[in-house]
């Protein structure tokens, strides 16, 4: 997965705090998906892998380091799930990318081509240079001339490792190597996409299960509630027993020879008002 370092991308560091991130985050710049996803420029290539494969390590740092396996475990689904389907969406534009690696690097090669040319050319200005300054008799001139002289020469030893770099050749040689480099990044693209749904599946697959068994535990914690039921019975039948040995206890009443309450009437002592009619 490294492989576009031999291009000299720039593979950015984030360094992300663990607790900032969300499964929303893989997806990069856009919602739901690489919809924006730029296959002409090498660095936001290598940008947008370099990102989600820091995130997943990040991931499994928070997995090793947390204390409630339970309560990470969506997180894990719901991660490897959006970095499958962002993975999915590179795969497919694997094509597009190959172009961009392989232009890149042929721009180097056309540079290298023309590398002969410009050292004999540059020569040229050097030998021109050199007789300005054999001719030349105003000091500030013919030191210009020596300074200019100088970048000549230092910028044809630079087309000089260019045209004879051993580091170019050893490179650009494994980028087109059929069996590796370019090829075999884009062939990791392809088959890495597959891994990735495939952990996706199986992750969902185990989300499902322990579901399936949790569900089943409280169906089992209910259905035993009627266990519990049938032993209350027992004690109902206790508490029925001593309302029966506390009604024994009661004496009998006689109704025949009951004595009829008495009710006191209370009395008006004070003297019935006359009423006088007009």
């Amino acid at each position: 997965m490294r492989f576009l370092l031999l291009l000299s991308c720039v593979m950015f560091s984030y360094g992300a705090n663990i607790e900032e991130i969300q499964p929303q985050d893989i997806v990069l710049d856009v919602k739901g998906s690489l919809v924006d996803f730029n296959t002409d420029n090498v660095k936001f290539i290598g940008k947008v892998i370099d990102r989600n494969i820091k995130i997943f390590d990040e991931l499994i740092v928070k997995i090793n380091q947390s204390e409630d396996y339970e309560k990470v475990f969506p997180v894990i689904v719901t991660s490897v799930d959006k970095l499958a389907k962002n993975y999915r969406t590179i795969a497919n534009k694997k094509e597009s990318i190959r172009k961009t690696l392989d232009r890149q690097v042929k721009e180097i090669e056309d540079q290298r081509i023309v590398s002969a040319e410009k050292i004999k050319f540059i020569n040229q200005k050097i030998k021109q240079t050199e007789r300005e300054i054999a001719k030349e008799t105003v000091d500030y001139r013919i030191s210009a001339f020596k300074s200019t002289l100088r970048f000549q020469e230092q910028e044809r030893d630079v087309w000089i490792k260019f045209n004879r770099g051993m580091q170019f050749t050893d490179l650009i040689s494994k980028l087109r190597d059929a069996s590796g480099g370019i090829n075999k990044f884009i062939d990791i693209l392809d088959v890495n996409a597959g891994v990735y749904e495939q952990a996706s599946i199986t992750l969902n697959t185990i989300q499902s299960y322990k579901k399936a068994t949790k569900d089943l535990q409280e169906v089992m914690s209910v259905v035993d509630l009627g266990n519990d039921l049938v032993d209350s019975w027992n004690k109902l039948a206790i508490v029925i027993d001593g309302a029966m040995e506390h009604i024994e206890t009661i004496e009998t009443l006689d109704f025949d020879n009951l004595e009829p309450a008495k009710t006191e009437v209370p009395i008006n002592k004070e003297a019935p008002k006359t009423i006088i009619l007009e």
